[in-house]
């Protein structure tokens, strides 16, 4: 009976972990996305369309 308790107590702190493990990294996450926003970065892909563009007008 006390071993069960105490599983289910591992089991609740393993889950509490995991959220706050996914939230802080996709907090991390939109803390890049705006840090990149705020410096004007722009991903490869989309800077090699721009560059195709001015050289054909």
């Amino acid at each position: 009976m006390k071993n069960e308790k105490e599983k289910k107590k591992i089991k609740k702190t393993r889950r509490s972990h995991k959220k706050l493990r996914s939230s802080s990294s996709r907090q991390t996450l939109s803390m890049l996305n705006y840090a990149e926003f705020l410096a004007g970065y722009v991903p490869e892909e989309e800077q090699e369309e721009e560059e195709e563009e001015e050289q054909n007008p």
